[in-house]
């Protein structure tokens, strides 16, 4: 099944009417890492993102949903440091899984 009205964002609230299959994608606090002696530059963080995928129709959607989204931080060599959670709130499924990789000074996303 495909969606062709998938909506992105990275915005946790919206005036606009609701379109679903939705993914919001937070970056989460990152972490300096590769530090030199000197301490002076950020030579990389560890970045965490959480995504939560939501369809008001049915669990198997977001399903597929989160598993193109894991297919796709994989291919950016991101690695899921918690695997889809499913709950269903007023109506609404809801999956949210977080990715996490060390992201150098000079790496391209």
């Amino acid at each position: 099944k495909t969606f062709p009205k998938i909506r992105y964002t990275a915005e946790n609230a919206s005036d606009d009417d609701a379109v679903f299959p939705t993914v919001f994608v937070q970056e989460l606090p990152a972490t300096e890492i590769g530090r030199d002696l000197d301490g002076t530059v950020i030579n990389g963080v560890l970045s965490t993102f959480q995504v939560d995928v939501s369809d008001n129709d049915n669990k198997q959607n977001c399903k597929k949903v989160m598993s193109k989204v894991i297919e796709s931080m994989k291919k950016m060599r991101f690695e899921v440091t918690s695997m889809p959670i499913y709950r269903k709130e007023n109506n609404v499924w809801i999956a949210t899984a977080r990715f996490r990789r060390a992201i150098g000074f000079n790496d391209i996303l």
